[in-house]
């Protein structure tokens, strides 16, 4: 089984890329794992749930984001091939602390129950020639409802980068599922409105809004967003 996940950072991954899905063993093997990964919850019960249920809401979804896909291009191999190589050699770094902020999950370092106000979402990305990773802050300010402003740049948290704010926008999912991004960008010119499929923090449960609770949903729709804005720059 092989199911992508959209990676942190603006790697520039397609949005639509956690969508894909391959069984390829037998039953008596995938069912217990495919029932692990709908208790895991977050992008990859999505992708599961998608799959297993095609006439479902989120399965409609998923065909529809397996549709935008297509096939991908020589270029975009050659980027994520480049960044594996990258990631590599810092996984070889015998420096590198274990402790570090780098090395934590954007999950863990939320609370265990989201409530209404700001939620940091910070992601670090490893840039060439900096000696330590770069921190990057995705930030929602959430009233509880179903919408929510956003921005995200380079954190202050940085010692030696300066903080810099990249986009802007607000996300609304009415319908408990697919979210309405509207997004400014005034460094590269981008400005206008999205819908992404099934990106929804509230996606495993589109009737109850306790979901919105957990971390992993604002994580999933933080990656959603940025891997989208990294598909506006290359176009």
């Amino acid at each position: 089984m092989a199911a992508g996940v959209v990676p942190y950072g603006n790697f520039g991954t397609s949005p639509t890329a956690e969508w894909s899905l391959d069984l390829k063993l037998h039953t008596d093997v995938t069912d217990p794992v495919l029932a692990r990964l709908l208790a895991h919850g977050g992008q990859i019960a999505a992708v599961v749930e998608g799959a297993l249920n095609p006439d479902s809401v989120i399965g409609r979804a998923r065909a529809t984001a397996l549709k935008e896909l297509g096939e991908p291009k020589d270029d975009e191999n050659e980027d994520e091939n480049q960044y594996d190589d990258d990631d590599d050699d810092w996984d070889d770094d015998e420096n590198d602390d274990p402790d570090a902020p780098w090395n934590q999950s954007a999950v863990e370092r939320l609370p265990k129950a989201i409530s209404p106000g700001e939620i940091p979402v910070q992601f670090w990305r490893r840039v060439a020639g900096e000696a330590k990773p770069i921190a990057y802050d995705f930030v929602f300010s959430w009233s509880g409802d179903r919408a929510a402003d956003w921005s995200y740049g380079i954190s202050p948290d940085n010692a030696d980068v300066s903080a810099r704010q990249f986009s802007s926008g607000t996300a609304t999912w009415a319908d408990g599922v697919n979210v309405h991004l509207t997004y400014s960008s005034p460094d590269s010119g981008l400005d206008g409105e999205a819908t992404l499929s099934a990106a929804a923090p509230m996606l495993m449960n589109p009737s109850s809004d306790d979901y919105m609770k957990r971390p992993m949903s604002w994580v999933d729709l933080a990656m959603r967003i940025i891997a989208f804005l990294a598909e506006l720059r290359r176009e």
